[in-house]
């Protein structure tokens, strides 16, 4: 599946670029005096290093949006500073966790849904009035599945842009926007 990817070119070399990013993001680093739950105050958080780096937006007191994308990017010397090429996608953690949760609903979910609907369909002496739960409820957990992530996202679109004005103004970079495949 190809995904957007989005590149910029920046003045700065790719040490310079580094520095830059480590003293204005946070380190993900959990504690319990924040109002985020991270240590820091700025706005965003992330990692890296000469070759590469990801950024998140700091979550508030009172939205945390675990669906949200973060951005993955490489950096590579060109002449006259560096160019970032990158891609926004959720986390792996929380893709593996859905993927995950995905796969035990529809193992569990799927002898319910066959045998309440069985029931139902043959009024058989063990089916009872309850049958529509076992068809309903498989159904909605996998579609909650899907469409759990796909608010996330839409509620997530306006850190992607807050991300790419960081990287714009933080790391006098110029974007260069184009469709492709991950990098």
């Amino acid at each position: 599946m190809s995904r957007k990817v989005f590149v910029f070119h920046s003045a700065f070399s790719p040490d310079v670029l580094a520095e830059t990013l480590r003293r204005n993001i946070d380190a993900e680093q959990w504690t319990f005096f924040s109002f985020s739950g991270y240590k820091g105050c700025n706005a965003i958080l992330g990692e890296g290093d000469q070759d590469s780096f990801w950024l998140r937006k700091r979550p508030s007191l009172f939205s945390r949006n675990d669906f949200a994308p973060q951005f993955y990017a490489r950096l590579s010397p060109e002449a006259g500073g560096t160019r970032i090429e990158g891609y926004f996608e959720m986390r792996k953690r929380i893709k593996l966790f859905m993927r995950l949760w995905l796969l035990i609903v529809t193992i569990i979910g799927i002898p319910i849904f066959i045998l309440s609907l069985s029931d139902y369909l043959h009024h058989s002496s063990n089916a009872n009035n309850d049958n529509w739960v076992g068809i309903i409820v498989p159904l909605a957990l996998v579609a909650w599945g899907f469409i759990l992530p796909g608010i996330g996202r839409l509620i997530g679109r306006g850190d992607e842009r807050l991300i790419r004005e960081f990287i714009q103004n933080t790391l006098a970079a110029r974007a260069e926007e184009s469709a492709g495949i991950k990098p």
